[in-house]
């Protein structure tokens, strides 16, 4: 044995016969073993749930939507005009496309064997993580309008037209590309949702073009994107758990 291993084992020896009582670590014991099962006999509320999956989510993202907000709404006060309220597309797909680390985190940390080992299952966890950053995304974008509203005169409709459409279609796309079981698809997610942005701004900068779409179109397509946009997420939801068992036997 070499003479630093003696030491550290003649220190352990002194310090277990001087200062570790056996019936001290024998209580500290039993009192561990207690809390732990008086803790597994309360079930979580629902809004507790929540509440401890929002402290797993970064914040650093939702400030970072706020800031792309602050700059749209400062280009509708700086620049103003209808090119300006047309640019809200580009926006609104990055805005989503912000969403994307913290729906991807599990799967880029491989944390989805911890998570699927863990009381709640992962669909739980999809959900309540989805739900909060719906919530989040939603009172950003009320605060947003509001302020638009009220200092660019920004109108419900035309918010609607050139913000919420292109947001859901960037979201429909980050969600249905979360369904599938390749890896590193968060790229291939963004890079899709920023050539949408793209191609969207194409057509409304075509003034012929935007003026021939009508009402009815824009209430089409907005409806058919909130519908499309939910079945996303549910299946989504229903996959997580598939696609962790494929990732499981990559490893």
């Amino acid at each position: 044995m070499e003479p630093f291993e003696k030491k550290i084992q003649k220190y352990t020896e002194t310090v277990q016969e001087k200062f570790v009582r056996e019936s001290a670590v024998l209580e500290t014991i039993r009192g561990s073993e207690n809390a732990f099962i008086k803790q597994e006999d309360r079930l979580l509320t629902y809004a507790e749930f929540l509440y401890q999956q929002a402290r797993y989510i970064g914040k650093r993202w939702w400030i970072l939507q706020g800031l792309v907000l602050a700059s749209l709404l400062f280009l509708l006060n700086d620049a103003g005009g209808i090119y300006a309220q047309r640019t809200l597309g580009a926006g609104a797909s990055l805005f989503a496309v912000l969403v994307i680390p913290e729906l991807w985190k599990n799967r880029r940390t491989s944390a989805m064997e911890i998570e699927g080992t863990s009381f709640y299952s992962l669909r739980q966890i999809y959900s309540a993580r989805i739900l909060l950053l719906g919530m989040a995304d939603l009172l950003l974008l009320t605060l947003f309008y509001a302020a638009a509203a009220w200092t660019a005169q920004l109108s419900l409709g035309t918010f609607t037209i050139n913000f919420v459409v292109p947001f859901n279609i960037s979201c429909c796309i980050c969600f249905r590309v979360l369904c599938s079981r390749r890896a590193e698809m968060e790229y291939v997610a963004g890079i899709i949702c920023l050539a949408w942005a793209a191609v969207w701004m194409m057509v409304l900068g075509q003034d012929r073009v935007y003026e021939k779409i009508a009402v009815p179109v824009w209430a089409a397509l907005l409806v058919c994107s909130l519908v499309y946009l939910v079945w996303c997420v549910r299946k989504a939801q229903k996959d997580c758990e598939s696609i962790w068992e494929v990732n499981r036997s990559w490893n």
